[in-house]
């Protein structure tokens, strides 16, 4: 009888165990699905958080834009511009001139993010020409290789902290003969640019979109 007694009394407290297990269970997975589920969400609104109608907007805006006009230089500021470049940019230029890319132009662009500075990078390709770039809310300026006709290839590399890789850009003037000269031009800043900006479509990690530049005064042969 004894023993029996202690076995009924034993059973309360391994009850209260077994539910308190249960509801440790409980709290792992719930959190694990909640997390499942709203991670993504609340990394886009601490990135580049655009709706649904903003996305198409710049889909929109992108598709029923043809070309980009951009500021063009002599032919004297275009060698000058290339044989000074630093020896990894110059490189560069000079691998375009090897691989038999007919280059037509030097042209200057700006790029920036336009959401929130998340950490996104895009690849700019031109002409044999590649550059990748840290984005920010403050435009990068960088000068290119173009070949009239031939659109520049832009790559989203990396999303930030997620929502997408959200990307302007907007023609940079051209540069001055001590500019192109001396490499003296500024890399970074809004001054400079010429006619309006354009939001590239939303980008994912590895998604390319292409944009027709020609220069002023220059037309597709």
């Amino acid at each position: 009888m004894v023993q029996a007694d202690a076995t009924m009394n034993r059973l309360p407290a391994i009850s209260r165990f077994a539910a308190l297990c249960l509801l440790v269970i409980f709290v792992v997975c719930g959190g694990y699905g909640l997390n499942t589920l709203l991670a993504p969400h609340l990394i886009r609104a601490a990135g580049d958080h655009l709706s649904i109608a903003q996305v198409a907007q710049r889909q929109a805006d992108f598709a029923a834009t043809p070309l980009l006009v951009v500021p063009g230089m002599d032919s004297e500021r275009e060698f000058k511009f290339i044989t000074h470049l630093n020896a990894p940019w110059r490189g560069l230029m000079a691998e375009s001139f090897a691989n038999g890319f007919p280059v037509e132009a030097i042209v200057g662009l700006k790029l920036w993010d336009d959401a929130a500075a998340d950490g996104d990078m895009v690849q700019i390709r031109s002409a044999g020409y590649t550059e990748t770039l840290l984005l920010s809310d403050v435009p990068r300026n960088v000068y290119i290789p173009i070949i009239l006709g031939v659109p520049v290839r832009i790559r989203g590399v990396h999303a930030g902290r997620g929502g997408g890789i959200t990307v302007s850009v907007a023609a940079q003037r051209a540069l001055t003969a001590d500019e192109a000269l001396w490499q003296n031009y500024p890399r970074k800043g809004f001054v400079g640019q010429e006619g309006k900006s354009l939001a590239l479509p939303l980008l994912r990690e590895g998604q390319t979109v292409e944009l027709l530049l020609r220069p002023q005064g220059k037309e597709e042969l």
